[in-house]
């Protein structure tokens, strides 16, 4: 079985309903970025993972998981 490709989903998620918990430090982001990957083999088996971009503790963006996935795929697939 090997990789055949990979599929990269890019959300936002509400972590929170706005007002809902104002007194909470998680109420005041208004979004939280991540990507859904599906990785699919050439026996047509799939896998789902996701790629977190929690600011506050990895200090990274939705942009750079992607160009970071984009980067990397080829060595995944090779």
């Amino acid at each position: 079985m090997e990789i055949k490709n990979i599929d990269k989903f890019p959300i936002s998620l509400h972590p929170v309903k706005i007002g809902y918990r104002e007194e909470d430090s998680l109420s005041c982001w208004a979004h939280v970025d991540t990507v859904i990957i599906r990785i699919n083999t050439d026996t047509g088996v799939a896998g789902l993972g996701e790629a977190v971009t929690i600011r506050s503790y990895f200090k990274e963006t939705e942009e750079g998981i992607m160009d970071w996935l984009e980067g990397d795929e080829q060595v995944l697939i090779e």
